[in-house]
């Protein structure tokens, strides 16, 4: 484990060397009057040896360095993104201090004239809650959403948008019990998730028309997945939560989806109208525990690979 955190570190510690956010440069006032001096890295005492050490440094002392001015991002917008995604990136290696390292930006985001708030508020949804971001993270985007909500200097109908969210992402978080819905069969009987007795769930919300939920099919067809819900270590509950019911009636005729799932579909459509799950993208995995708590919240793949290795399961 340990060996997994410095590997992360010296990759990380590379990018905040070699990216051009963090060259270091004579800051001359408040003002960056080049992009070399918008941000400068944080002297790391001494007197810490351990990379995870040095690490949480940096992250505590992260924005210590940032030119907090209008003009680092009028006028150099890509340099003062690029700090954001490095921050980013490091806070995921070292959660440890992920919530302390985020106050303590928050407090110095507030310090400062709304323009630089708004400008990371848009940044941090794109990379933080976008469906289609790579750096998508609720966990870190929770904190500043509550920020988001409570800050005076943005319109009725933005805040509206962030309380949504905010809403959103509190829901089904692992840890907490998965909200109970019903699901209908081909044979039209109706169950609920609380009804299904099995070790663990995989609740797969998707759409055969999905490209993404296609390429996603075809790796749970594949091993190790394949022989686990054969032999029910884990139940896959295959779920249709569209209107289009001729869709997934189409895809059941011709027996797209393997006779080792549960396959069923949200009949009248109730989680999509009442957002009990976040929907704006598909598929969407989520991993439940015997007593249907969420393990794994809108997942991947390699993240439940790595809980069923960290679990003996595969």
């Amino acid at each position: 484990m340990k060996r997994d955190c410095k590997r992360g570190w010296i990759r990380v510690l590379m990018v905040l060397i070699l990216s051009p956010c963090f060259c270091w440069g004579q800051v001359i006032g408040d003002v960056p009057q080049n992009a070399q001096e918008v941000y400068s890295l944080p002297v790391i005492p001494a007197m810490l040896q351990s990379s995870e050490a040095r690490a949480e440094y940096v992250l505590m002392h992260y924005w210590d360095g940032y030119r907090f001015s209008p003009v680092s991002v009028q006028q150099f917008q890509s340099v003062s993104e690029q700090c954001l995604v490095n921050y980013l990136d490091l806070l995921a290696h070292f959660p440890n201090v992920e919530q302390e390292s985020i106050q303590h930006f928050i407090a110095q985001l507030r310090n400062h004239a709304p323009i630089i708030y708004k400008f990371y508020m848009n940044l941090l949804e794109s990379y933080l809650y976008n469906p289609n971001s790579p750096m998508r993270n609720e966990s870190v985007y929770i904190p500043f959403l509550k920020d988001f909500t409570v800050y005076n200097k943005i319109s009725k109908a933005d805040r509206q948008r962030y309380l949504f969210q905010l809403q959103l992402a509190m829901r089904n978080r692992p840890g907490y019990q998965a909200t109970n819905f019903t699901y209908t069969l081909e044979d039209g009987s109706s169950h609920t998730l609380y009804d299904l007795k099995a070790q663990y769930t995989l609740l797969y919300i998707n759409n055969p028309d999905c490209h993404d939920c296609q390429r996603v099919k075809m790796a749970l067809e594949q091993e190790p997945f394949a022989s686990l819900f054969k032999t029910g270590k884990i139940t896959l509950l295959s779920l249709f939560p569209d209107p289009e019911l001729y869709i997934w009636k189409e895809a059941v005729k011709k027996n797209y989806f393997p006779d080792s799932w549960i396959v069923a579909y949200d009949k009248g459509t109730v989680i999509a109208n009442t957002n009990i799950y976040d929907l704006r993208a598909v598929p969407t995995m989520y991993l439940l525990d015997k007593n249907k708590q969420v393990i794994l919240k809108d997942t991947k793949l390699s993240e439940i690979k790595s809980f069923l290795r960290l679990k003996s399961i595969i």
